[in-house]
């Protein structure tokens, strides 16, 4: 699926997610519900045999899963415009959730696709995190976001093709473009560490140099 990624923009902060774009994408909240009964997950939710997964499809806690997404949604995502984002616990329960209070729903054959790609993306690609699909821009754009293993937002893909086009992608190229997407960001932190450790390098040298001057240095006022 490389030939779908259109560009990528890699942010100087470390602590900013990796933006990717894949055609013309642009890239909005949450209160977390479950999709089959509707109810807030505090009320402990129905789950119904079609949402258990046979094998776990990562490890992240739930609790981590649901933080900080509705206001990266709103802000970054989707901002003023509909959306709808949902993944998969460890236990395989969808937990999904939406703007507008919940109210924004895309249809079923949307939701199916989005839950098709979730659920396989996730077996093949986490990384110890956990990856979340849906629509975002209006129910127009298909998105993935990656939480990193501490349960950070860290990478963020729109996709705004028409439906009718990346319905026919095959779950192995989404998950290959996971996997580009990861490894980027994994090059992006290595740099970082790199120019870190070379920086510290640097000013241990300068350090060194400076207190060999003065040992050498002639004595003064004697």
């Amino acid at each position: 699926m490389s030939d779908k990624v259109i560009e990528s923009q890699v942010p100087n902060d470390p602590n900013a997610p990796v933006q990717v774009a894949v055609g013309d994408g642009r890239t909005t909240a949450i209160r977390w519900d479950d999709q089959e009964t509707g109810h807030l997950l505090s009320e402990k939710p129905r789950i119904e045999p079609a949402d258990r997964i046979d094998e776990r499809v990562h490890g992240m806690p739930e609790n981590w899963l649901r933080t900080r997404m509705r206001g990266w949604m709103d802000i970054e995502e989707s901002p003023g415009l509909s959306w709808w984002i949902g993944t998969y616990t460890t236990e395989g329960k969808w937990i999904w959730a939406s703007s507008n209070e919940n109210s924004f729903v895309p249809m079923q054959h949307r939701i199916d696709y989005a839950r098709r790609v979730c659920r396989h993306v996730n077996r093949e690609c986490s990384h110890g995190g956990a990856w979340f699909t849906g629509w975002s821009m209006g129910g127009a754009t298909f998105i993935l976001i990656w939480k990193d293993p501490d349960g950070d937002i860290q990478l963020s893909a729109p996709c705004d093709r028409p439906f009718t086009i990346i319905q026919g992608w095959a779950l192995e190229d989404w998950a290959e473009h996971c996997e580009q997407m990861w490894q980027m960001w994994c090059e992006r932190l290595d740099a970082i560490e790199l120019k870190k450790s070379q920086s510290a390098k640097l000013a241990q040298g300068q350090s060194m140099n400076e207190k060999q001057s003065l040992a050498e240095a002639p004595p003064v006022g004697i």
